[in-house]
């Protein structure tokens, strides 16, 4: 990507300038950002960030594509050496989920607007706590007979979670609507 930088150091002329007097000021942004493998099988494509760099922590926020899906990312890392947390705001359409590789085609359509909230970034255990606004979804079970049209005010929450060890599952899984109340958990294989 391109970087653009500009730093300021304000201070007062005096001998032995005390570190609380002492402020900089910074405006750096970054455009065409692009990051292979930015998660497993995810690539950042686009990206037009503003960096912001304080005392406590640096962050990364701005428009990008996931696997060409457009999304908000807002990256938040601490400056104490602690694990960085990333948000992800997007609408998830069927063909989005698809290059995303989420196949839920056979028991749903419709665009799903998400927020995700993504920790351990970095680490062989990763939670993601996910918000799906199901509004404007149909959905189906097929082999139980069972169908439903979009129907407003119908969300979904779940934690995904991923370890290296134990696999892949979906735990505190609430869907919630008219007439729809589900709760459980799933093992992914």
């Amino acid at each position: 990507g391109k970087a653009r930088a500009v730093v300021g150091l304000k201070f007062p002329l005096v001998k032995n300038v005390p570190r609380e007097k002492l402020i900089i000021t910074q405006d750096v942004s970054l455009t065409e950002a692009a990051v292979k493998n930015i998660l497993p099988g995810v690539d950042l494509t686009e990206g037009k960030f503003v960096i912001g760099l304080d005392k406590d922590k640096i962050s990364v926020v701005g428009p990008a594509k996931l696997n060409s899906v457009a999304a908000t990312i807002d990256w938040k890392k601490p400056r104490n050496g602690g694990e960085a947390r990333v948000a992800v705001e997007t609408t998830l359409t069927e063909k989005m989920r698809e290059k995303l590789g989420i196949k839920l085609d056979a028991y749903m359509s419709g665009d799903v607007p998400v927020k995700l909230a993504i920790e351990n970034v970095t680490k062989e255990k990763r939670s993601i706590a996910v918000e799906a606004d199901l509004s404007d979804v149909s959905m189906k079970v097929a082999a139980a007979g069972w169908s439903r049209p979009a129907t407003k005010n119908t969300v979904a929450t779940f934690n995904f979670l991923e370890d290296k060890e134990t696999g892949r599952s979906i735990e505190d899984l609430k869907i919630d609507g008219k007439g729809l109340r589900l709760r459980g958990n799933i093992r992914l294989s």
